[in-house]
C-alpha cells in the first residue's frame, strides 16, 4: 500500500477505496471483524464465493434480529410495555409540544414538495 511520505496517510487508486468504503458500512452495520475478514476472503473469490457471502450476511441479519429482540425485552422490563416504534415516538414527542405551546404549527406550514390541499 504506497504512503504519502509528507503524512503517512495510504493512498487509495478509485478501486482501492472500495474495499475500505465496504468494510466501514459493514461495520456501522455492527459486523463483527472475524466476519468482514470472511467477507474478503470471499470477495478475492469472486462468483465462487457469493453462496458463502450470502449465508454471512443472512447469519448477519439474524444475530441483528436477535440483538433488536433483546434490546425491545429490555425496554418492556424497565418500561412495563413493549416499546413505542420511532415514528410513533417522534409523532407523540411534536403532539406534546405543540400541546404545550412549545412550536408553533398551523396548517398553512408546508413539507417541502408537499402539494396544496
Amino acid at each position: 500500500m504506497e504512503r504519502d511520505p509528507g503524512s503517512g496517510h495510504r493512498r487509495y487508486d478509485g478501486q482501492g477505496v472500495d474495499r475500505p468504503e465496504a468494510l466501514a458500512c459493514l461495520r456501522s452495520a455492527g459486523m463483527r471483524i472475524e466476519d468482514m475478514r470472511r467477507y474478503l476472503e470471499l470477495l478475492g473469490r469472486g462468483r465462487e464465493g457469493a453462496a458463502e457471502q450470502r449465508d454471512l450476511f443472512r447469519r448477519h441479519a439474524e444475530r441483528l434480529s436477535g440483538e433488536i429482540e433483546r434490546s425491545n425485552e429490555r425496554a418492556r422490563t424497565v418500561l412495563g410495555r413493549r416499546p413505542r416504534p420511532a415514528a410513533e415516538t417522534v409523532v407523540a414527542t411534536a403532539e406534546s409540544l405543540i400541546a404545550r405551546g412549545l412550536v408553533a404549527w398551523s396548517r398553512s406550514a408546508r413539507t417541502p414538495g408537499e402539494a396544496d390541499s
